[in-house]
């Protein structure tokens, strides 16, 4: 299958990236995933000088995914071009560098200083919601982001991608905005800002207060952000989302779901490890649990292996126990957990990204990727408040869609 895709005249030999912030510059996890299969490595923000980021703690888990509040800690521009490009440049993927500042003279520092390094494109960070001076602004004022997106563009020898905050009121409008600028290739979504409060020590959960929400929750803010871009300008736009979930989260044991599901047996794309049973020598074929994903996804990992194989994965209602989710090896709290997590998010979207692309084939593609309920998504015109006012009326508008 031909996955080539070319951006700004720059040809990636498929079109999986890594997202800016999880993959550091690439050297962090050389030794767990084969850089060489990636379209591109983009990699964590760049500044003109070493930053320190923020006080910890910087990560807590949330449900639906995880608040971040890193602050884009970095070692600066001299050290990346010394240490990381060369490294970078042994491996057959594309570098594209993601540039933050906390002025327009920053920002356009380094991308003076990057002109004629071995990298392949530009990706302009005006959208963090972590820093607290600088890039937010930019981000979230349409002649702000078209002004830093000429400045950049007029001393950039390479194409520039313009990273697009979520946090806006129109995403389309900010998107022509930085077309007009002159960027080649705009990517979205950042995170989304939010807040997580601890009740039993009744303060924040993050040192900053306020994180960047990523996750499956934020996935169809994504997907609809994305649309809107797509429709609103006609250069190449880069999208990031989500992997997978479990069904019927918190759902009472008595209960039997969306159509019975929870109590019939069905065909799955894959099951939780926690309760697993198969063939050894199908097992063995397959390869077995993959070392690289240590805790998440092993378990998806392999039931699709198994499917691939030509074997069928089947969920059993009849087989009950307790299992206390992520009881013994606790949140994603802490740097190397969050590192850990990230790395095995990687692996899954290398290494599976035909179903993630085309979607699960056990699950209806009207359904909600972001709850565990088999709800539907939302319908096109009822995200407007008289689309919510029929939607609260029940039967009427039940009677307009079947």
């Amino acid at each position: 299958m031909n996955t080539k895709v070319t951006l700004a005249g720059v040809a990636l030999k498929n079109p999986v990236m890594t997202c800016s912030g999880t993959f550091g510059s690439g050297m962090e996890y050389g030794e767990m995933i084969d850089l060489d299969r990636l379209g591109a490595v983009v990699t964590k923000g760049i500044a003109n000088v070493p930053w320190p980021g923020n006080p910890t703690p910087r990560v807590t888990e949330v449900y639906g995914g995880m608040l971040n509040a890193i602050g884009l800690q970095g070692p600066g521009v001299d050290v990346f071009m010394k240490r990381d490009v060369p490294f970078l440049r042994q491996h057959d993927t594309k570098i594209i560098v993601n540039v933050c500042g906390k002025s327009e003279s920053d920002y356009v520092d380094v991308v003076e200083r990057l002109a004629d390094a071995d990298v392949d494109m530009l990706e302009i960070n005006i959208s963090c919601p972590n820093v607290k001076e600088g890039g937010i602004a930019f981000g979230q004022d349409p002649k702000c982001a078209e002004q830093i997106t000429k400045a950049v563009k007029k001393v950039a020898k390479q194409p520039v991608i313009m990273k697009l905050s979520p946090n806006v009121t129109d995403i389309a409008e900010m998107a022509r905005a930085v077309e007009a600028g002159g960027a080649d290739v705009v990517s979205l979504i950042n995170t989304i800002t939010g807040m997580k409060i601890d009740i039993n020590k009744r303060t924040f959960a993050l040192a900053n207060k306020t994180g960047g929400m990523s996750g499956p929750a934020i996935k169809p803010v994504a997907v609809r952000m994305v649309y809107q871009v797509a429709n609103a300008v006609k250069i190449p736009v880069i999208g990031m989302g989500g992997i997978a979930g479990h069904m019927f989260v918190d759902m009472p044991a008595d209960r039997t779901g969306y159509l019975h599901k929870a109590s019939l047996l069905q065909d799955m794309s894959a099951v939780t490890a926690a309760c697993l049973l198969m063939k050894k020598e199908v097992f063995e074929q397959a390869g077995g649990f993959t070392e690289e994903l240590a805790v998440a996804f092993n378990d998806v990992d392999l039931c699709l292996k198994v499917r691939k194989n030509g074997y069928l994965i089947v969920y059993d209602p009849y087989a009950k126990l307790y299992h206390m989710e992520s009881k013994t090896r606790g949140a994603e709290d802490s740097k190397e957990k969050v590192r850990r997590f990230q790395t095995e998010i990687e692996y899954m979207r290398c290494h599976w990204i035909d179903i993630l692309k085309n979607g699960d084939p056990c699950y209806n593609k009207n359904l909600s990727l972001t709850k565990w309920n088999y709800s539907l998504k939302p319908i096109p015109g009822m995200e407007t408040e008289a689309g919510q006012k029929k939607e609260k009326t029940g039967r009427k508008s039940c009677r307009k869609y079947q």
